[in-house]
């Protein structure tokens, strides 16, 4: 998924949705074919019908009309219900795709901007197949109705065919500058989510720190910069409409003049002449939807072009090796790190504290959660170092959430895991909450976990990492909204986890409770 053309695949194509797909492109077509016979049925009931007056003939052509009305109707539902699956499929594995990406691979790309890239250009890449179904369908009725011209009149059908080629011509030439300005607007636009993400983010902070004002004239900023790039998008595109509507107008226009005049030399008959008339304006829809498709690509490609080059940057930062998955030493050491020339050991089923500086503390925070890169023969793990490794392979062996760790929407038990371990609970003390909860954890927790104090939160996330598979756990601050008492019964529950844990703290609670106990404030500070 790392080219434009691959993320299209991925987004119309994937796996289970062609036979949908094509479903629904028959549907399509299927509709546009019906709306094409809806006038040669009516000129065939002047031909056949009313002008001789044969009322068998008129009743069996109406039965006609009946059937292609029926046709009509329920291939548009068809083509629309199969194709609102294929969409929304798309879209989801597009979405999960870029998520996916942004949780396992090292990305600088803003939150803001990655949400941008799986929401909404997830969003317009999966549309792609929207374009591909109304360009089948639009092409299947001037097919159509070009055979139906060549029997009535070659000349119709010639006309027909000059102006399709001619406003596919003029549209392609003039729109090569659309493509370019969707994609910048699409840019642009993921920028601003990301600078007003970050700012909602921070508001608090910044006002604190007085840098409020900075921020929001940042904002304008960013905000000028994007409408700008939007507004040159939607002019081109709006010029393109004009010029395509002019075009496809003077296409219909010279059929109909072509028509009405060889009507009036006897060439062909009432029947035929109303036929043509009928195709000619049933077939404008579809030569403006044909002239549209450069515009529609442009839009759609921008998007994709965004997808892939998040995938090329993801994979590549990912390439640190498919992962070598270390095992125990046999000194029974999980991992050793050098902070300040000291080696500090973590040994294998005992509970380790590093107290140091809040700044060393966070550094060696990212640095186990493999959210900076690791200098070589700063951190082994099983003796195996971190820049070998490679952020898959440090990431399945030690788990390092981030101090203020995502709380989603759902219930308490969802946010845990999927089976729940009544030790853990206990050892987070966690169970006194869910003991309160009205529902226990099948309880709501809410968005971000906004209906849980602050303390509940943080033992719900500790919780949480206490459930994980991994050997190490590492734990930064995790007691910081929990009141005293609390913070005695957790540390006294870590420590009877059996399990290997890492507390990067300075709180003396969690600290008492630790087989060993690494004081750095000194170290770090030389």
């Amino acid at each position: 998924m790392t080219t434009a053309g691959g993320v299209f695949r991925e987004g119309v194509w994937g796996a289970g949705r062609r036979a949908r797909a094509a479903l629904s492109i028959v549907g399509f077509c299927g509709h546009q074919l019906a709306e094409v016979m809806v006038p040669v049925a009516v000129g065939v009931v002047i031909d056949r019908a009313i002008a001789p007056g044969d009322p068998v003939a008129l009743a069996w052509a109406l039965a006609f009309l009946v059937v292609v009305f029926a046709v009509l109707i329920v291939a548009w539902q068809l083509g629309d219900r199969a194709g609102t699956r294929v969409y929304a499929q798309g879209e989801h594995a597009l979405r999960q795709s870029v998520l996916g990406l942004a949780l396992r691979r090292r990305t600088r790309r803003p939150a803001g901007e990655v949400l941008t890239i799986s929401s909404s250009d997830a969003g317009e890449t999966a549309g792609f197949f929207w374009v591909i179904a109304e360009q089948a369908a639009a092409a299947t009725a001037v097919l159509v109705a070009c055979i139906t011209l060549l029997l009535i009149a070659w000349p119709l059908a010639l006309a027909v065919v000059i102006g399709t080629l001619a406003q596919a011509l003029v549209v392609h030439a003039v729109s090569g500058g659309l493509r370019r300005r969707g994609y910048e607007a699409q840019r642009h636009a993921a920028r601003l989510d990301a600078v007003s993400t970050d700012f909602a983010t921070g508001i608090r902070v910044l006002g604190a720190l007085g840098g409020a004002s900075r921020a929001a004239d940042r904002y304008v900023a960013e905000s000028t910069v994007a409408a700008d790039a939007a507004y040159r998008a939607e002019k081109a595109a709006a010029g393109l409409t004009a010029l395509n509507l002019l075009v496809s107008g003077l296409a219909f226009t010279g059929v109909a003049v072509l028509g009405g005049w060889l009507a009036l030399e006897g060439a062909i008959t009432v029947g035929g002449f109303v036929t043509a008339m009928g195709l000619a304006q049933t077939i404008r829809g579809p030569l403006q939807s044909l002239g549209y498709l450069p515009a529609q690509i442009a839009a759609k490609h921008g998007s994709a072009t965004r997808i892939a080059e998040f995938a090329t940057e993801a994979a590549g930062a990912g390439v640190a090796a498919a992962a070598v998955i270390p095992t125990l030493s046999a000194e029974g050491i999980v991992a050793r790190v050098r902070v300040g020339g000291r080696r500090l050991d973590i040994a294998h089923g005992e509970v380790t504290g590093i107290r140091a500086d809040p700044e060393h503390i966070v550094d060696l925070a990212h640095l186990f959660g493999g959210r900076r890169e690791a200098v070589p023969g700063e951190l082994l793990v099983d003796d195996i170092d971190a820049v070998h490794l490679g952020r898959e392979g440090l990431r399945a062996t030690v788990f390092a959430p981030l101090h203020d760790a995502a709380v989603f929407s759902g219930t308490a038990a969802e946010n845990i895991a999927e089976t729940i371990e009544d030790a853990h609970l206990t050892a987070s003390a966690f169970d006194e909450v869910v003991r309160r909860l009205p529902a226990g954890l099948d309880e709501r927790v809410g968005e971000r976990g906004l209906r849980l104090s602050g303390g509940q939160r943080q033992r719900l996330l500790l919780a949480r990492a206490l459930h994980q598979p991994q050997r190490l756990i590492v734990l930064h601050e995790p007691t910081t909204a929990i009141d005293p008492i609390t913070e005695a019964q957790v540390a006294a529950g870590l420590a009877e986890e059996g399990r290997t844990i890492l507390l990067l703290t300075d709180r003396p609670s969690l600290l008492s409770a630790c087989h060993r106990v690494h004081d750095l404030r000194e170290a770090t500070r030389d």
